[in-house]
């Protein structure tokens, strides 16, 4: 299932919306020990970044072959590319990863079931990123304000199926916010 509202622009125009290693040393995402998966990677405009910065192997995963297919041609070894459909089906890594990025996919019409989807892959103190399109203002793209989650929506969320809040930036960019979470010790 293709995500609801998902119309990415070409990519030199997705790539004015971000400032990728900002936005990965904010998260402190570059210091993750262990592997990292991407959901929705698009473009790659994380993920090779990442794969610069980082030795771990990095899973992009999409739904589209032509986004896997851009990411393939920078021909990064520690970047391995998942053509899967997490909207639907439950993903299964060749290995746990230690962090997940959920990047401006939170707004289709199952949240839960996406989360659900990619959780069997994150290793016990593993951590999730989130960064999606603010819903307090307009921005030049991105789904409509009315479908767009709240950073609390997302909060309550994660915290319902065990997870804590660790941080949230409102301002991780010019139209986005970001959360981390990190499951509960138990």
């Amino acid at each position: 299932m293709i995500l609801r509202e998902s119309r990415i622009p070409e990519q030199k125009t997705w790539d004015t919306f971000f400032t990728p290693m900002d936005i990965i040393k904010k998260f402190g995402i570059e210091k993750t020990i262990k592997p990292i998966a991407d959901i929705g990677c698009g473009y790659g405009t994380f993920t090779i970044p990442l794969a610069q910065t980082v030795n771990q192997t990095i899973y992009a995963v999409d739904i589209e072959n032509k986004f896997l297919e851009t990411i393939k041609s920078k021909k990064k070894k520690n970047i391995q590319t998942i053509n899967y459909d997490v909207f639907e089906n439950e993903l299964t890594l060749p290995e746990n990863v230690g962090s997940i990025l959920l990047f401006n996919i939170l707004h289709n019409e199952n949240p839960n079931r996406v989360v659900k989807n990619v959780l069997p892959n994150l290793s016990i103190n593993g951590k999730i990123y989130v960064i999606h399109w603010r819903s307090d203002i307009e921005t030049l793209r991105g789904p409509p304000l009315n479908i767009r989650p709240k950073p609390e929506d997302i909060i309550n969320q994660f915290e319902t199926i065990g997870f804590e809040k660790v941080d949230c930036f409102y301002n991780i960019s010019q139209y986005h916010y970001g959360l981390t979470f990190q499951r509960r010790v138990q």
